[in-house]
């Protein structure tokens, strides 16, 4: 029985009403969850927060520490302000603040499988992919009948609604990690469960779109990805995997409009941020410059723009920029995969094998087909510049 009922005895009008706050926190929960992976949901399901929101981040936060701080809440009803809290700081990319506090969630509420799924998506916006599926893992093992749902919706203004179980979210984001680490049969069937259980959302047949086109099975990712702009007509994630899958096939003009098909808000970090590597897969360098640098503007620090310009300026040949960004970007998180791999390419074409080596080996270590991905994306092997007297 809930800790809720447990404290008010046997009264059956009480214990009903116990139990029905108990299972409002706990949608309330899930509900946080669905908001936190949708909004944060981007190219390749890892991008980083809108600016717009910052502002009221620090405030939700700050009125977070002074409800925690109150003494005013016990058990789980403090379990949902440190939740709370660790949401927001999860969209201020202040991952290991936000981990501590689902951490405490935890501690106060071991039962409440939404806590899992937001503390594993913490670890995977560090690269932390094993301790992310082993929250995964715990919040299906939580709820294996389905019990717990909640209500989500997407879309530019939120206006699409649809309740979901619990367990769809822990389905797509160990989906992710399976596809982040090459296990793209077994991210197929997380997806494959995930759509049994949302039919009608957009986030099952994206990522199973992703997966297909880890495999090269083009033409099924495409299909996938139409699925997904049918349901949802501004799904970045679609667009950008067709376009790979359109890349892949040699359409390259079909691929471009895809790049293309979102116009950014140029007041939006992470729209720009999207487009810019959108536009340098495809090779319209110079435009995709512009878009990171804009993105720059709004965000200077941040390590995502920087690993996305890092690609550009590697792709456009400019070396020494590209390590400069790379750097900068492995400095926040040194577990990219993607950033350790474009920095081994640029190693690689100053001559440093021994640099080139060490990061393209840690780069396969954290993300084991991360060079088949940036194949994908355009950036091959290739020999180092001569060095020397010719």
């Amino acid at each position: 029985m809930d800790l809720a009922s447990r404290r008010v005895g046997d009264c059956p009008t009480c214990v009903a009403a116990a139990m029905s706050r108990a299972a409002g926190r706990r949608r309330r929960a899930i509900w946080l969850v669905a908001t936190l992976l949708v909004s944060l949901s981007g190219c390749a399901g890892l991008a980083v927060a809108d600016d717009r929101q910052a502002p009221e981040a620090d405030r939700v936060i700050a009125a977070g520490t002074r409800e925690i701080e109150s003494g005013l809440f016990t058990g789980t009803r403090l379990a949902g302000k440190f939740a709370e809290r660790g949401t927001w700081l999860t969209r201020k990319g202040e991952y290991d603040r936000a981990i501590q506090d689902f951490d405490q969630a935890i501690s106060l509420d071991p039962d409440n499988g939404a806590l899992f799924i937001r503390r594993a998506y913490a670890y995977l916006k560090k690269s932390d992919y094993d301790r992310a599926n082993q929250d995964y893992d715990r919040a299906i093992a939580l709820d294996p009948q389905g019990e717990h749902s909640g209500t989500t919706a997407w879309g530019p203004a939120r206006v699409q609604y649809a309740r979901v179980d619990l367990k769809y979210w822990a389905f797509i984001g160990r989906a992710g990690i399976y596809r982040l680490k090459g296990e793209y049969g077994r991210a197929i069937e997380d997806c494959d469960r995930a759509i049994k259980l949302g039919p009608d959302l957009p986030f099952g047949y994206v990522n199973r779109s992703l997966a297909y086109l880890g495999k090269d099975e083009f033409d099924r990712a495409i299909e996938d990805a139409n699925q997904t702009i049918k349901i949802d007509a501004n799904n970045a994630s679609a667009y950008f995997s067709r376009m790979l899958a359109y890349l892949g096939k040699g359409e390259l003009d079909r691929a471009i409009e895809d790049a293309n098909a979102i116009k950014p808000d140029p007041a939006d970090a992470l729209a720009l941020n999207t487009r810019c590597y959108r536009l340098a897969i495809v090779g319209r360098m110079q435009a995709a410059l512009g878009d990171c640098n804009a993105a720059l503007k709004l965000r200077p620090d941040d390590p995502q723009i920087l690993d996305t310009r890092g690609f550009t300026y590697l792709k456009l040949g400019e070396i020494d920029r590209a390590l400069a960004d790379y750097d900068a970007a492995l400095r926040n998180n040194p577990k990219n995969a993607y950033a350790l791999f474009g920095r081994g390419m640029a190693k690689r074409m100053k001559g440093d094998s021994a640099g080139t080596d060490t990061d393209i080996a840690a780069a396969k270590a954290i993300s084991p087909k991360v060079a088949d991905e940036m194949r994908r994306y355009g950036v091959k092997i290739v020999d180092p510049r001569p060095v020397g007297p010719n």
